[in-house]
């Protein structure tokens, strides 16, 4: 997906994932796509800066998590972010992982993610420059926490969510303070891939099903010209004197929808539902209590423009 001069996209390995159903909100200028997701497939987020003016900070939220905080320079292209830093040549790599269900009680008294936000990777822009550069510490400003199993109620059967895996070494990283020219509620844009696994991404019809195979007794080859292919035996084919019998229509392959494919549509059609009973719970309960004053945020930037703190490798 890209944006006035700032584009971004996944890849695992070397492969770049292919984004569906792109839109682009022009009022929040936000970009959000579609891709697959599969389980233990380590990815990485690519990032090129057209821009010749500014560098670009870029704000990653994994599952609604803050992860971490990056940094391109202008002009700078294929910029990788491998994962979240927890030491300066050091990084836990992201990865697809299945959400993990339990019935334990106690699984539903703790603390859970935004429900709303989880199968999604975002990054926030804003615009900047580089004011000085100093050596790296760990922020207080991220989460590296991987999600724990969520209650069997949440319905989010078969679904996936991204994991932070085994540290690995990268190059060594420096910690740079920077002047922003966008702030925090109105961003230079943001992008937002939605990932699924593949099987309900078909189901819902946003990537199509692959094609259902031939019948294994059809005979090989083309047909000939103005003669049609039927799966069904003809009737004369039988030899004389034998009783007649019928085929049983298969018809578990007609629809081109397996039973799995239904199953994991009827869950995320279920957890779609309980995050929007969950929204409408959340905006009542807003009116009736008052508003109190929202703490600033250490990272904050003010409009005037402030300096923070982020990682550079």
């Amino acid at each position: 997906m890209k944006y006035d001069g700032v584009s971004f996209s996944i890849k695992v390995g070397e492969d770049t994932i292919e984004e569906y159903e792109v839109t682009v909100n022009k009022e929040t200028k936000e970009l959000a796509c579609w891709i697959p997701s599969e389980v233990g497939a380590e990815f990485c987020i690519v990032g090129n800066n057209d821009l010749k003016e500014y560098g670009v900070l870029c704000w990653v939220k994994l599952d609604g998590r803050n992860t971490c905080i990056e940094w391109m320079d202008a002009s700078e292209s294929n910029c990788m972010i491998e994962g979240a830093l927890v030491a300066e040549n050091a990084v836990l790599p992201f990865v697809f992982s299945p959400i993990l269900l339990t019935d334990d009680e106690t699984a539903r008294h703790r603390a859970i993610p935004d429900l709303h936000a989880l199968g999604t990777i975002q990054v926030m822009i804003r615009r900047g420059k580089v004011v000085s550069k100093k050596p790296w510490t760990k922020p207080s400003n991220v989460d590296l926490s991987n999600l724990g199993p969520l209650h069997e109620r949440t319905k989010k059967a078969g679904a996936h969510c991204v994991s932070l895996g085994k540290q690995r070494q990268v190059e060594k990283a420096s910690m740079l303070s920077c002047k922003s020219v966008d702030t925090e509620d109105e961003p230079y844009c943001t992008f937002l891939f939605r990932y699924r696994p593949r099987d309900v991404l078909q189901a819902q019809g946003i990537i199509a099903a692959p094609q259902i195979p031939a019948h294994p007794n059809a005979q090989a080859g083309p047909s000939p010209k103005g003669a049609t292919t039927s799966r069904k035996r003809p009737q004369n084919s039988q030899e004389p004197g034998q009783p007649e019998v019928k085929e049983e229509s298969d018809d578990s392959d007609q629809d081109g929808e397996s039973p799995g494919a239904m199953q994991a549509r009827l869950d995320t059609m279920t957890a779609d539902m309980e995050a929007l009973r969950a929204q409408m719970f959340k905006a009542k309960s807003k009116r009736e209590r008052k508003r109190v004053k929202r703490e600033r945020s250490p990272i904050r930037l003010e409009t005037s423009g402030a300096v923070i703190d982020l990682t550079l490798e």
